[in-house]
């Protein structure tokens, strides 16, 4: 209040913005004051409000009528306490008397939001208790609008009230005029990559202006991929590996960047117990590279599902270190809590037998308590007498056991009709799609008015709020403890049959969209017990999820296709499942574990006269060990492997095999070798239409040929290799081919030409969003600046990559081995006057030798 009347006093023309709930209808005077339900309702329409907004009743417009300028938004439908019909809300939009009003009103528009219990919604009610939680978390609100952003996480158990809580931070923000985005995760989606940050940037998409929309594809290319295919058409993917992943970050750290230049922006995710890895990674690249900018972080999880292989856990230990992060317990209510969250729950007082019966079931959970009392009100078991809420008779009341029989005392209200769907729906996890559940409700043998059934079940839950209505078709339980109160009520075999019935019927789908929800195919082929079609299934959606650089979720479909081959004893799959794993850990640089699955694979390939793909796996062998510093054990696999290769081997597999020995030489700085390699790779690779293998074997022979003196000769291969690149579109190549050239001419001490070339393959690395390729740029521009006295560009240049060197793994023997790029290239007034983060940064790449 201080604070509002300073700044009135300050500038006397600013609007207070204050929100308002109006009812009409009959007031009784009761002592010193009044009640009635029309106040009960307007202030229940008064706590839903956000700053400058008109929330009112159907009674309120329909007495208003047609009024001059009034108009109204309708809110829709919304559950409030104290009263048992679901009652709809609407917001008075119309003129006031206030200059420039048109804007207000339609910044209020641009901010509304639905009236509901799941994380971006307004809540249906004031929060009870939490104020320490507040204070908290208001705090972290005043540092992120200063441009101290973090994350903030809320934990605890299951219904206590982390995303209530994070209902009222969004209420803060919204009214500080945060552009609030959110998203939220659900278990049957946990292996689907980047699920809650398809949400979150689907809406920070259609808030940003309209000028930064149209350069998304330009500036964050990437992006596209976390976006609705309907808002920006999603870029085919390259090979994935570690760096693409981080195309995908930085692209995204990029836009939200843009969009907190214009606004303070907060992102909300919740259950990020259920988070797939790839989305935890994300958010915590974005958290760190926001931290300076006016952005807000926060998310739910349940401590109890978070244990230490959790990826949550490991991103809290890291950013907690950084000090980019802050936990916020959220516990049980205390009895005089649960006595005021009882009293809120059904609009009056209530005795201390009917807190003492509610708390003690409860022990204080607030979902459980809310839950337990609406059960108990709806049966008549409870009634008011003078003013207060009492138990009929507390020793002969029928408590449930659990609150999974509360659920089911609720769930029974419903028609039978009704359950029987919601039975059906509880299959497809907390969220599903009516057309899904229409097709499993026709397969299990419903009337001819199974769709017409089916909306009207549908509306029931929906008015008795067990299911919400979310947008395009789609519903969700209200808790996820009612749908796995409904799943478990499934008999096993039922549950079996419905999870085959619905995988058969979305194998049914057309190709493309099936191969989209191939993770759900074999999730649902699995647990209807049908591995053998469930298989397939799960290598395609480990695919699709290395399309998006999601290495865990890939993990976790591969993993699985490998033990379901191992079950049905099939060998071939068993072999794909091997390859696709070492593809894997070789792009998350686990370079031990995947020689070892390659290995296997290859030898499960040999044994089934599988040539082709048995020598695509020995080239990747040969590429891993190169980058695992071990070319003395790489060197004669490939040799041996090709002195026996039969010429029946298509040219392209024969390219391979031969650019992967290549990359051993000059790893091992055989570099005659290597260049002889390299040559018979391109002439296979042309020759087969392998542009990959002729775009890495053209690079290697520059480099090459550099590493032999072979300067001039080196210079026209690779400048033809960079027009090569720059007419296909290949932007690593263009980068590669940039820094050998670089590299070449930093040699010759020819330093304008060394920094074009230098500058253009890094500006190639930050379009890529490829912070290795990044750090290699910087280092020779970095030894640059010292050859050419510029010495604080020098430290700037080597500063920065020594902070991408120590972040990310694997070994950085590119950057030593590209001409230029060693000590030795700096005399001994210059080692004297390098930067100190120049000797460290040559330092890391030495030991990575």
């Amino acid at each position: 209040q201080a604070r509002c009347a300073a700044e009135m006093t300050r500038d006397p023309s600013l609007h207070l913005k204050a929100g308002i709930g109006v009812d009409a209808g009959e007031a009784v005077p009761v002592g010193d004051g009044f009640r009635g339900r029309a106040l009960n309702l307007a202030a229940r329409l008064c706590a839903l409000a956000a700053a400058g907004e008109v929330l009112a009743s159907s009674t309120v417009t329909g007495l208003a009528g047609n009024a001059d300028d009034l108009a109204y938004a309708e809110r829709g439908l919304t559950s409030l306490k104290g009263f048992a019909d679901p009652v709809a809300v609407v917001e008075v939009v119309g003129a006031d008397s206030h200059a420039g009003d048109s804007a207000l009103r339609q910044e209020r528009r641009a901010a509304s939001l639905p009236i509901g219990g799941f994380l971006g919604a307004l809540a249906a009610g004031p929060l009870v208790g939490r104020s320490v939680e507040q204070e908290r978390l208001w705090s972290a609100v005043d540092s992120a609008f200063q441009g101290r952003g973090k994350l903030v996480l809320l934990t605890g158990e299951a219904g206590v009230g982390k995303t209530r809580l994070a209902q009222e931070l969004t209420r803060n923000l919204r009214n500080r005029d945060f552009l609030v985005l959110t998203g939220r995760c659900y278990e049957p989606y946990t292996a689907i990559p980047f699920y809650p940050f398809h949400e979150a940037m689907g809406s920070a998409f259609a808030a940003a202006p309209g000028a930064l929309q149209s350069q998304i594809l330009q500036r964050w290319p990437y992006l596209a991929r976390l976006l609705p295919e309907q808002i920006v058409p999603a870029q085919p993917a390259a090979a994935s590996n570690h760096e693409e992943q981080q195309r995908l970050f930085w692209s995204a750290a990029g836009f939200v960047r843009a969009l907190a230049e214009l606004s303070p922006v907060a992102l909300l995710l919740d259950d990020l117990h259920w988070a797939d890895a790839s989305s935890i990674e994300l958010l915590q690249h974005l958290v760190r590279q926001l931290a300076a900018y006016p952005v807000l972080f926060a998310g739910t999880y349940r401590d109890a599902e978070v244990g230490q292989d959790h990826p949550l856990a490991r991103t809290v230990v890291d950013l907690t270190r950084e000090r980019l992060v802050e936990r916020i317990s959220v516990s049980r209510l205390a009895r005089e809590e649960t006595a005021a969250l009882i009293a809120e729950a059904i609009g009056g007082s209530v005795s201390n037998a009917f807190v003492s019966l509610v708390h003690g079931q409860t022990d204080g959970n607030p979902f459980y308590s809310e839950e337990l009392c609406r059960s108990l009100v709806e049966r008549g078991d409870v009634r008011e007498e003078a003013g207060s809420w009492k138990p009929r008779q507390v020793r002969q009341l029928e408590i449930p056991e659990t609150i999974r029989a509360v659920i089911w005392q609720r769930l029974a209200r419903l028609s039978e009709a009704a359950q029987a769907i919601l039975l059906r729906a509880s299959v497809f996890g907390q969220s599903f799609e009516f057309d899904d559940l229409l097709v499993l409700t026709e397969v299990e043998g419903s009337s001819s008015r199974a769709e017409a059934e089916l909306e009207e079940a549908l509306e029931e839950a929906v008015r008795a709020g067990v299911v919400r209505s979310l947008a395009g078709d789609r519903y969700s339980f209200n808790h996820g403890l009612t749908q796995h109160a409904l799943y478990t009520e499934l008999p096993a075999r039922r549950r079996r049959r419905l999870h085959l019935s619905l995988a058969e019927a979305l194998e049914a789908l057309p190709e493309l969209e099936r191969t989209r929800r191939s993770g759900e195919l074999s999730w649902h082929f699995i647990r209807g017990g049908d591995p053998a079609k469930g298989l397939p299934y799960a290598l395609l959606a480990g695919d699709q999820a290395e399309a998006v650089f999601a290495h865990d979720e890939a993990g976790t479909h591969y993993r699985a296709a490998l033990e379901l081959a191992q079950q049905l004893e099939d060998s071939r799959l068993e072999a794909e499942a091997r390859e696709r794993l070492g593809s894997l850990l070789t792009a998350t640089i686990k370079y031990g574990a995947a020689l070892e699955m390659d290995e296997a694979a290859a030898e499960q390939y040999s044994a089934a006269g599988e040539r082709e793909a048995e020598s695509r796996v020995v080239a990747q062998v040969g590429r891993i060990h190169v980058v695992n510093g071990t070319t003395s054990q790489g060197i004669p696999r490939l040799e041996t492997y090709l002195a026996r290769v039969p010429d029946t081997l298509s040219r392209g597999a024969q390219a391979a095999l031969h650019s992967s020995l290549a990359n051993l030489y000059f790893a091992a700085e055989r570099y005659s070798e290597a260049l002889e390699q390299a040559d018979l790779a391109l002439a296979l690779a042309i020759e087969a239409k392998a542009f990959g293998i002729e775009s890495e074997a053209e690079i290697r022979r520059g480099a090459t040929l550099a590493m032999l003196g072979q300067d001039d000769a080196a210079l026209t291969v690779l400048s033809d290799a960079l027009k090569r690149a720059e007419v296909a579109n290949d932007q690593f190549g263009r980068c590669r081919a940039s820094q050998y050239l670089g590299g070449i001419w930093l040699q010759r001490r020819d330093t304008d030409r060394a920094e074009g070339y230098l500058r253009q393959a890094l500006q190639l690395g930050e379009r890529m969003g490829n912070p290795r390729q990044i750090a290699v740029s910087c280092l020779g521009l970095s030894l640059s600046g010292v050859v050419s006295g510029n010495l604080s560009s020098s430290s700037e240049n080597a500063e920065r990559a020594l902070g991408i060197m120590h972040s990310l793994e694997g070994s950085w023997r590119s950057a030593c081995q590209i001409p230029g790029f060693e000590e030795e290239l700096l005399n001994e007034t210059e080692k004297a006057e390098a930067p100190q983060y120049l000797l460290e940064c040559l330092a890391v790449a030495r030991r990575s030798l």
